[in-house]
């Protein structure tokens, strides 16, 4: 539906007018600016990969202008799910977002590397079954 289909009419009389009921329209439907509060409201899911908690951790992130590293690693370590990674990121106590990645890579590279023992075991298993 159109802007102009939902004028009463006579209800323009100004630019000022015009430029108000346009705004007012559309405004709600913009995202609106996100702060570094908003990154407390990302949680890995107890099912989600290290790599794609991350992934959309940071997509989230890069929506906010400013906000400093220990916010970053603040937030992200609070929304972990993995209960070893936060226990290493605890333990390293990590000052930049640079050196939080180092952990969290090795750690979703072990992960990587769990999942495809576990796929391979899986198959491997699967083809010693009698047919």
């Amino acid at each position: 539906m159109c802007i102009r289909d939902r004028l009463c009419p006579g209800s323009i009389n100004s630019w000022q007018d015009l430029c108000t009921t346009f705004v007012n329209h559309f405004q709600a439907s913009c995202p609106s600016p996100k702060t570094r509060w908003d990154l407390g409201s990302v949680t890995q899911q107890p099912s989600e990969s290290l790599r794609d908690y991350t992934k959309r951790y940071f997509s989230y992130r890069n929506m906010i202008m400013d906000v400093d590293d220990r916010d970053v690693i603040h937030y992200f370590h609070q929304g972990l799910h993995n209960i070893e990674l936060w226990r290493k990121m605890f333990e390293s106590n990590p000052k930049t977002v640079s050196e939080m990645m180092v952990v969290v890579n090795k750690h979703a590279d072990m992960e990587d590397a769990e999942k495809a023992h576990r796929h391979h075991k899986d198959r491997r298993h699967s083809d010693d079954r009698p047919k």
